[in-house]
């Protein structure tokens, strides 16, 4: 049985619910993201930690572009990385609505993401 890292289940599940929003885009405050994720996952089970590195790591292979509001723009502020961290990611996360948008390169992964959890002897456990 091929089993997938939490890491790998908690991209496709963020890519997955960024694919349902026209554009490949959304915007909501952390706990809305926790919630969704989470249904996506199944049962899988997973820390603050492992969501936040989830959308740094995405963001890295640039699959995802991760933006904040302000009151006049929707995409004011990019989520900044130095040296593979993200930079004040408590204020950015977890204060106020941000927006995850999915790239070319991230439909293409979750594409790739999606052949592979095929691959599961139990996809009910996607």
């Amino acid at each position: 049985m091929t089993e997938r890292s939490v890491s790998e289940r908690l991209h496709y599940a963020i890519l997955s619910i960024l694919q349902s929003y026209p554009d490949s885009e959304h915007q909501d405050y952390w706990a809305a993201w926790e919630t969704a994720v989470t249904k996506k996952m199944h049962g899988c089970v997973f820390t603050d930690d492992d969501l936040r590195w989830a959308f740094e790591a995405l963001m890295q292979h640039e699959a995802v572009e991760l933006t904040k509001p302000d009151a006049h723009r929707k995409h004011a502020i990019k989520y900044e990385m130095r040296n593979g961290l993200g930079v004040d990611w408590r204020t950015f996360l977890l204060n106020g609505p941000f927006n995850v948008k999915a790239t070319r390169s991230g439909a293409k992964y979750w594409d790739q993401l999606g052949k592979r959890m095929m691959t599961l002897v139990n996809p009910s456990s996607l």
